[in-house]
């Protein structure tokens, strides 16, 4: 009978250690692809944040374009009017730090 316990024991604590080891393995296999999974993802990301990068000195870039092509003729051309003397009014806030922004 005893050594019954001792089969039914030892039976017992190899399918206890069994169940523990599938338990870890499969903790890692979440793991390691949780992590590969995040290594994709930010190197897609990091692919995306260089193409708009491009896109926006792209749109930069246009934009000085198209603004170094205002002169007086274009305005003439466009029928807007000139004013001469003329200046942007701009109101100081109390909040504003930019002191740059607000004094002339």
């Amino acid at each position: 009978m005893n050594t019954e316990l001792q089969n039914i024991n030892k039976e017992s604590v190899t399918k206890g250690l069994v169940l523990i080891l599938l338990i870890l393995v499969v903790c890692y296999s979440v793991t390691l692809l949780s992590l590969t999974g995040n290594a994709i993802s930010l190197k897609k990301l990091s692919l995306q944040i260089k193409k708009t990068s491009v896109q926006i000195v792209k749109t930069e870039k246009a934009y000085t374009t198209l603004i170094s092509l205002i002169d007086t003729s274009y305005v003439k051309n466009e029928n807007f009017n000139v004013v001469s003397n003329s200046s942007f009014v701009v109101k100081k806030d109390d909040i504003a730090t930019f002191s740059v922004l607000y004094e002339r």
